[in-house]
């Protein structure tokens, strides 16, 4: 449905006697892919419910996984900024390239739904001790104590946030979480307090060789 949805905006001729037919389409479009992430949450959910996620760890380069879950958010909400800072020569770890970068979208959306417009979402990586940390920082609608400690939860989503985007099952940072925990990392989350913003990180092991969890098959 999407595609051919597509294939029908992208065939329009151009002139003010096709401008509604355009809007509709691209409405379309929008609500299509919402659906499709949302279906997409509710079968990783499950997935990961019933062990069923299938790892394929290998020797991977974090800095490029970074990079193009930014570049996937820019085309996703065009007119944000999002501004990376990436340390020199990263460690290499033996991780799900795929899974890990899922986890790092995840937080970079997040970030950039619940934050307002004109600021910056800035997504740091860097090497402390034996691990890789990616931060993901916001200036957005900010966490109180019981929210931090709920955050991650299956469905839960703060009454602020429910407030700000209504569309959403609230299963984006459950599926993170739960992502990293498979691959030995972990995902956590700090703030301030409400209204001043967040910092969302992923952390994962250096060394992951013998480390990596796999489903029970």
């Amino acid at each position: 449905m999407l595609g051919y949805t597509q294939t029908v905006l992208h065939s329009l001729p151009d002139g003010p006697d096709w401008e509604e037919a355009r809007r509709d389409l691209t409405a379309a479009i929008a609500a299509t892919q919402r659906l499709d992430k949302m279906i997409g949450e509710i079968v990783d959910a499950a997935r990961l419910e019933a062990r069923l996620i299938v790892l394929e760890p290998v020797e991977t380069e974090l800095a490029p996984i970074v990079r193009e879950a930014i570049r996937k958010s820019l085309r996703r909400y065009p007119g944000r900024i999002i501004r990376a800072s990436i340390a020199h020569r990263l460690p290499n770890v033996e991780t799900d390239a795929r899974r890990a970068g899922q986890i790092i979208s995840i937080l970079i959306s997040n970030a950039v739904v619940f934050s307002s417009e004109p600021s910056p979402v800035i997504v740091t990586a860097r090497p402390e001790l034996d691990r890789i940390v990616i931060a993901v920082e916001d200036h957005g609608i900010g966490l109180d104590d019981q929210e931090q400690s709920r955050i991650f939860e299956q469905f839960y989503r703060p009454e602020r946030a429910r407030e700000i985007r209504r569309e959403g099952l609230g299963l984006g940072l459950f599926i993170a979480d739960q992502l990293a925990m498979l691959l030995s990392g972990r995902v956590r989350a700090t703030s301030r307090g409400p209204g001043q913003g967040s910092t969302f990180f992923f952390e994962i092991p250096i060394r992951l060789s013998s480390a990596v969890q796999t489903p029970n098959p």
